[in-house]
């Protein structure tokens, strides 16, 4: 009897079930990258997102000056910045939205339990960032050493802006301040050469 050349039908199968196998593990490691790919590409757009929240509120907080009449509905006679464990308010020439230079109302809001943080601007709606990890707060530089959970301070006077502002987080290795810098005059200037009001 001769014998065929070829393969038999036992063999095929074996080879099939390889095959099946070595494309079920593919599929099985692509699935795995897709899923870590997604929580990369999740994480790097938190990490940008507050980047961004960062730097917007060291700039609107830099920006901070004393104006006369403070912009906004209801802040005639109001101080030129007031601010709270919880949030702050007063004016900045360096707002989220509008032209850097053009004196704006800001104010930053964190409420205790949430994970946001708001930010409002005279005339606009507020809007809400994810809060920084751990935030716990706002705190207020005087300038002289002191950190004061309000402004103005309670007791003895105070210029109209604090020196700085932080955010208060707390870590596993206890409190920490991420401060900002007021970059302009902590009081309101005053110009000679002003008309005079009757």
């Amino acid at each position: 009897m001769k014998r065929r050349r070829g393969f038999t039908l036992v063999e095929m199968l074996v080879v099939l079930m390889l095959v099946g196998l070595l494309v079920a593990l593919v599929f099985d490691a692509l699935a795995v990258f897709r899923v870590a790919n997604e929580r990369v590409a999740d994480r790097s757009f938190q990490v940008r997102e507050a980047a961004l929240v960062r730097h917007w509120f060291a700039e609107s907080v830099a920006g901070l000056r004393v104006v006369r009449e403070a912009p906004g509905p209801g802040r005639a006679g109001a101080p030129a910045f007031e601010g709270d464990a919880t949030g702050f308010r007063g004016t900045s020439l360096l707002p989220l939205r509008g032209g850097a230079g053009v004196p704006a109302g800001v104010a930053w809001r964190w409420e205790p339990g949430r994970k946001e943080l708001s930010y409002r601007q005279s005339g606009g709606d507020a809007v809400v960032f994810p809060a920084p990890e751990g935030l716990s707060g706002f705190a207020y530089f005087d300038g002289e050493g002191e950190w004061h959970a309000q402004w103005p301070p309670r007791l003895g006077t105070a210029p109209a802006l604090p020196a700085a502002v932080a955010w208060v987080r707390e870590t596993a290795g206890g409190r920490r301040l991420s401060p900002v810098a007021v970059l302009g005059p902590r009081e309101a200037l005053y110009s000679p050469f002003q008309t005079e009001q009757e």
